[in-house]
C-alpha cells in the first residue's frame, strides 16, 4: 500500500461539534492530503502543537499527533515535514486501514450521518500559503 504526501497546501473542512450547545458545523483548515492506498486523508497543525488527521471525504478526525519538542525540530523544513507526514502519520494510518477492512463501508455511513448534520461539505480547494512561508520585509 503505497503512501503519498501532496505538498500542495489545501482548505480542508473538519467536521466539528461544539460542546457548549451540541451544535455541527464545517470548520476550514490548512492542510496536506495523504493518500493511503486508495483512502485520502488530511493532517493539519492545530494550535497547542498538535497535528489533526482526517478523512478527507467526511472531515473525520482518525486520530491527533501531539508534537513533541523533537518532531519539531525534525521538521523544521517543508522538505522535512513533508517526510515525517508519509513516514510517520502515513505509515500510522497504513496500519490503521489495514486493521480495519471494512473501512470503506464505515466511511460510506459516516460521510451520510456528516451529510445529515452538516449538509455538503464545502469545496476542498488549493491554499496560497505564499503569504505565509514569505519572509517578513523591513518594519517601519
Amino acid at each position: 500500500m503505497e503512501v503519498t504526501v501532496n505538498e500542495q497546501a489545501k482548505r480542508f473542512w473538519m467536521a466539528r461539534k461544539f460542546p457548549d450547545n451540541g451544535k455541527h458545523e464545517w470548520k476550514p483548515v490548512v492542510g496536506h492530503e495523504i493518500k493511503v492506498g486508495e483512502f485520502s486523508f488530511f493532517v493539519a497543525a492545530l494550535p497547542n502543537n498538535i497535528l489533526n488527521v482526517s478523512e478527507v471525504t467526511t472531515g473525520y478526525k482518525v486520530f491527533e499527533v501531539p508534537l513533541t519538542i523533537v518532531d519539531l525540530i525534525v521538521t523544521d523544513t517543508k522538505e522535512q515535514t513533508m517526510e515525517f507526514y508519509r513516514d510517520y502519520v502515513g505509515e500510522r494510518l497504513k496500519r490503521i486501514i489495514q486493521k480495519e477492512p471494512t473501512l470503506k463501508q464505515q466511511l460510506a455511513s459516516v460521510q451520510a450521518k456528516q451529510k445529515e448534520l452538516l449538509g455538503e461539505m464545502p469545496k476542498i480547494e488549493d491554499f496560497d500559503e505564499t503569504l505565509i512561508t514569505a519572509p517578513l520585509g523591513p518594519i517601519n
